[in-house]
């Protein structure tokens, strides 16, 4: 090709790729003044957002409210979904602020984050810190319940490497190895049941408490519930039961005789109410100190629908509520009104309220109603006080359903006085200023 020819070629595709790139520029609008690129703006994605909201909370211009009360719940639901969605290098940015402003409470957080998305390298960054080695054991086991996130199994066997010989772990200086075990369990279990079991059993005695109770609360709902129900009376079965099973368990009113099936049979309840409720009598060992077995099969059936729809924290109240509602002679049983009506007040006031009338004596559904509308009532001391059922259903809900019941004058007073007594326990309540969450 002639010199002459091969130059205009070669200006003519130049002019072109500029008129493409210039067309492009300016939107496709011949004569627009293109914007300089440094001009155009991106939106913050939402990890960048979240880090700028809690480098405010770290640095103290969004303070936390104080413990307890709906402000707090927002705080923490709001702080979780936003660590939630950091990415790894906004995740570590979070950590070194934390580090400089001795924020602990959010570092463990954010290495609950950092463990989930790399935890090999969030080893290595405990391994070098300066600290304690109660600090790396509290940061080793904060790291661990992000990382069973994500994988469950290479997680518990990181956590086994730290058992001692009389079943303790060295984590517990400092960390909190056994919160790690029942959420590495729990993730676990719902990913693959059978290998999960497998591991359970071979835990320290000092974890297995919290794994197995992890074990069992993350089943998925595909799971064999009859194949794990013969697995757990096995496993509670005295004479092949794991010694691991029967030490330090939570407490002498709650044994692992109760907690698991409750665990197992509340999940199973809500594909085959029927089968778990079954179930779940049968696996009783108390039954035969109860004299009369109609009050045994009420309390005990009771104490399952409680946990069924949730005590402090809601599962499954809509489920539970169907449930009763075939088998309405349930509520005429005195121990059933005690036990089972609170979880319902808590989370399903209005539809407790209809099943206080399915009560066929008035004096009893008086009773409910002033029981669960009255002021706080507590009982026990120091360590031991722990509040009555009260103080659960709304006031004005109870006085404005008033007119649904058939009260005598006694009763009507009875209910009357547990509102007034808790409106003006409400009202002498200290008014705390909006913390702004």
């Amino acid at each position: 090709m002639r010199p002459k020819i091969l130059l205009l070629l070669l200006v003519a595709v130049s002019l072109a790729g500029w008129g493409s790139f210039h067309y492009l520029k300016t939107g496709g609008s011949p004569g627009v003044q293109s914007q300089p690129i440094s001009e155009i703006s991106v939106a913050p994605t939402a990890s960048q957002q979240a880090r700028q909201r809690l480098t405010e909370v770290i640095e103290g211009k969004r303070k936390p409210p104080r413990l307890g009360g709906k402000d707090w719940e927002r705080y923490y639901t709001l702080t979780q979904k936003w660590i939630g969605s950091l990415s790894r290098s906004d995740c570590v940015a979070l950590i070194d602020l934390a580090e400089i402003d001795q924020s602990d409470v959010l570092r463990q957080e954010l290495y609950h984050r950092f463990g989930e998305l790399d935890p090999q390298d969030a080893l290595l960054r405990i391994s070098k810190c300066l600290e304690s080695d109660g600090m790396k054991n509290y940061l080793t086991t904060s790291m661990l319940h992000g990382w069973g996130k994500s994988q469950p199994d290479k997680a518990w066997n990181y956590l086994m490497g730290f058992n001692e010989e009389d079943g303790y772990s060295k984590l517990s200086n400092g960390g909190t190895p056994e919160s790690a075990a029942r959420e590495i369990m729990e993730a676990w279990a719902n990913k693959d049941a059978a290998s999960a079991y497998a591991s359970l059993l071979k835990a320290p005695r000092a974890l297995f408490m919290h794994a197995s109770c992890g074990y069992y609360y993350g089943l998925s709902d595909s799971v064999n519930f009859e194949f794990e129900s013969r697995q757990l009376e096995a496993l509670l079965d005295p004479v092949s039961a794991p010694k691991n099973l029967s030490s330090g368990w939570f407490s002498p009113d709650d044994p692992p005789e109760r907690r698991l099936p409750i665990a197992l049979g509340t999940k199973w309840a809500n594909h085959d109410p029927e089968a778990a409720m079954a179930w779940w009598l049968k696996v009783d060992e108390d039954v035969e100190s109860w004299t009369d077995k109609e009050e045994w099969r009420a309390y005990r059936t009771a104490q399952f629908v409680n946990e069924w729809a949730g005590v402090y924290v809601e599962q499954s109240p809509e489920r539970a509520l169907e449930w009763i509602n075939s088998h309405p002679e349930l509520l005429q049983q005195f121990h059933f009104q005690e036990v089972a009506l609170p979880a319902f007040a808590r989370w399903l006031p209005e539809k407790a309220i209809d099943l206080i009338r399915l009560i066929a004596l008035p004096e009893r559904q008086a009773a409910q109603l002033h029981r669960l509308t009255r002021a706080p009532v507590f009982s026990g001391a120091d360590q031991y006080r722990r509040q009555e059922p009260s103080a659960i259903l709304p006031p004005d809900l109870v006085e404005r359903s008033l007119g649904k019941f058939t009260f005598t004058e006694e009763e009507g007073r009875m209910v009357a006085e547990a509102i007034k007594a808790r409106r003006e326990y409400e009202a002498n309540q200290p008014v705390l200023s909006p913390s702004g969450w």
